[in-house]
């Protein structure tokens, strides 16, 4: 008899022991500080990528259609879901550059910021010399041009995607969102900033979907659900207890009642760094809204902050 209950307390001591270490497991897991990236990777990332994404620019301002034919796939995708554009192969992007030579001409643009996700670069711009009414008195100067946010991603050494997205002001200017919506952006765009500078959890119920994504594909992160995104939020919170995020540029596209609208904007998002110094991350997070509920969310950052930050060494 007492062989049986000396093999049942161990038994049930095992099972206590895995059980502990199962939850410490799980706890480390989340609880881990992010492991610095590369700098060196980072880098060259950048490099690389907007020495192709600015030889664009700089042949779409000097209107050189060979050269601008030369930096894409021959199967690559151009989307502008505000004015409807989805074109699919060099050809029709191509015949659609030439029409908008001919509509703006002597429009120039620069870039004010790069952002990697790893595999995506972000960039931010400013356009002028161009009149979106066809009246010159409302033509965008270089001391006030319009912003455009551009999505690129590659194959190889060619451009193979590049998706746009347009400024808040500039939606709300030229009638592409109204009054309410671009109000419902703002709202929306402030919800997110106070959830991820407040700590308050129940604050991401209201405004992640139950089955919303979060991607951060740069340090290898991906929360499956609003459980996991709320989670994650905990253990960020932990780490840098006194974060805060500040909205930039706001931008994003047309609302279409039947489908997801990208919101997004560029932050500054003040952590404490382990000497105790405070430094700021420069990040762009790119929401996809759908029925006031964000149900998915794409992270890039500015690779000289992360450095900065040791985020990358």
């Amino acid at each position: 008899m007492k062989i049986k209950i000396l093999q049942f307390s161990l038994i049930s001591l095992s099972m206590m022991l895995i059980f502990t270490l199962l939850l410490s497991g799980c706890t480390e897991e989340i609880m881990d500080a992010r492991q610095p990236l590369s700098a060196v990777d980072i880098t060259q990332f950048r490099e690389s990528f907007s020495a192709l994404t600015d030889a664009n620019r700089d042949a779409h301002n000097a209107e050189d259609l060979d050269a601008i034919q030369a930096l894409f796939t021959e199967d690559m995708l151009f989307e502008d879901r505000t004015f409807g554009d989805h074109l699919v192969g060099i050809k029709a992007f191509m015949s659609m550059t030439r029409r908008m030579f001919q509509f703006f001409p002597g429009f120039q643009w620069k870039t004010t910021g790069y952002f990697i996700d790893g595999e995506k670069l972000l960039t931010n711009t400013e356009f002028w010399e161009m009149s979106w009414t066809g009246n010159p008195e409302d033509k965008y100067t270089e001391e006030d041009p319009f912003i455009h946010v551009f999505l690129f991603e590659r194959e190889g050494d060619l451009i193979s995607s590049w998706r746009l997205f347009y400024g808040w002001e500039f939606l709300q200017d030229n009638g592409q969102i109204s009054k309410t919506e671009a109000e419902e952006m703002k709202s929306l765009l402030n919800a997110y900033t106070a959830a991820w500078s407040s700590k308050d959890l129940k604050a991401f119920t209201e405004l992640y979907a139950k089955n919303a994504v979060r991607n951060d594909p740069l340090f290898d992160k991906r929360q499956e659900g609003i459980k996991d995104i709320k989670a994650y939020a905990e253990s960020f919170f932990t780490l840098y207890p006194n974060a805060n995020w500040t909205p930039l540029e706001i931008f994003g596209e047309r609302l279409y009642r039947d489908k997801p609208q990208a919101v997004g904007s560029s932050f500054k998002i003040e952590v404490t760094v382990p000497s105790g110094e405070t430094c700021e991350i420069e990040a762009v997070a790119l929401l996809h809204v759908f029925e006031g509920k964000i149900i998915q969310e794409d992270l890039y950052y500015e690779p000289d902050s992360l450095i900065q930050c040791g985020w990358a060494e």
